[in-house]
């Protein structure tokens, strides 16, 4: 019995010391001052206005450009809304900050010049992931590149090939256009 009390407490001081402990500070910006499009959209207890410019819609998805704006403290935080899917299940909603448009446009240039090349044998695949889940990838299937993207890439459903011809130049140039995209 002796020996069982020793093994609890040492599995409950080994696990103590593991857990991570909250630390709070007097000069951590508050909650509503640093969230991101992603979780401003889904936030709750804020007053909030949503802005949104629909810059393409197509069959299986639609970009977004999406200002929020805090109205308690005034920030604004502008991104791209990408819905996706509904070919093999239920659409899903993604989202791309500001600091990651040009991350995905060098990842789209660096696909989009990777597509002409012919597809090798091997499986490759190349993808750009954003913070809130959105994906854009590069694979090759059979020799053949397929370009796609993913409103959430944790939801299969929302998988949408643009192997089209010219869709992956669509959905660039729309990109690009979000970049560029000011409200007035």
């Amino acid at each position: 019995m002796k020996n069982i009390f020793i093994i609890i407490s040492f599995l409950f001081f080994a696990c103590n010391q593991h857990s991570p402990k909250l630390q709070v500070s007097g000069s951590q910006p508050s909650l509503k001052d640093s969230l991101t499009i992603q979780d401003l959209d889904k936030s709750s207890e804020i007053v909030l206005k949503k802005e949104y410019n629909r810059l393409y819609e197509g069959k299986w998805y639609y970009i977004d450009i999406l200002r929020i704006t805090n109205l308690e403290t005034g920030k604004i935080d502008q991104g791209i809304r990408i819905g996706a899917g509904g070919i093999l299940g239920p659409s899903s909603v993604g989202f791309i900050e500001k600091d990651e448009i040009d991350k995905l446009i060098n990842s789209m240039q660096q696909m989009k010049t990777e597509s002409l090349n012919p597809a090798s044998k091997s499986k490759t695949q190349y993808f750009f992931t954003s913070r809130s889940g959105f994906q854009a990838s590069l694979h090759n299937n059979e020799g053949k590149w397929i370009f796609s993207i993913k409103g959430n890439k944790a939801n299969p459903g929302s998988f949408c090939p643009l192997d089209k011809k010219g869709e992956m130049d669509n959905f660039y140039s729309t990109i690009m256009k979000a970049k560029q995209f000011e409200f007035k």
